[in-house]
């Protein structure tokens, strides 16, 4: 399993990568219209889905529980999906679809964590971001009137949060896989 994990540590560092970018396009446009925001926030689940659907699969074999993963990715694609089929409706379920993506990833993140917490370090680094992503999720149910200013500011805080414990995990992954082959 661990093997498996640092051959593809290079997904995660990508999907930080991502997340940093996503996040720093929220800080640059907090104030752009609703259509924009959910454009971009559907183009990030959309790919972060993609990346989670290609890890499951390639860790399929070493991973009994790959199937959490895929699970994920399908939501993040689905998700992604129904942000660009119609974007002035999807503006209004926004909120909501946001909420329910970051506390299911939140969860999977979690689950995850705790089924490799015998097979890699540093895997405290999984679930302080599956919290912090459920957190995020249970904050924007409880305040969805926030505005979208408010929003964009939460969002990007949280996608550089997320991309900086994605690379820090890749990283951990990457080192891992060294000492393994050593």
């Amino acid at each position: 399993m661990l093997d498996l994990i640092s051959k593809n540590w290079w997904v995660y560092l990508v999907r930080g990568i991502l997340a940093i970018l996503f996040g720093l396009v929220m800080f640059s446009r907090p104030g752009g219209m609703t259509a924009f925001l959910v454009w971009v926030f559907g183009i990030f689940v959309f790919v972060e889905g993609i990346f989670a659907v290609v890890a499951s699969f390639t860790g399929r074999k070493g991973n009994p529980n790959w199937w959490a993963v895929l699970i994920q990715g399908l939501v993040g694609i689905l998700i992604g999906v129904v942000m660009f089929s119609n974007p002035l409706m999807t503006a209004v379920l926004f909120v909501r679809l946001l909420a329910l993506w970051a506390v299911l990833v939140g969860l999977f993140r979690i689950f995850g964590a705790l089924s490799l917490r015998k097979e890699i370090p540093g895997e405290w680094m999984h679930i302080v971001g599956g919290i912090i992503t459920v957190l995020f999720g249970i904050v924007v149910f409880a305040w969805p009137a926030g505005g979208v200013l408010a929003f964009a500011w939460l969002i990007g805080v949280f996608a550089v949060l997320m991309g900086v414990f994605l690379i820090g995990v890749a990283m951990r992954a990457k080192s891992a896989g060294k000492a393994v082959a050593a």
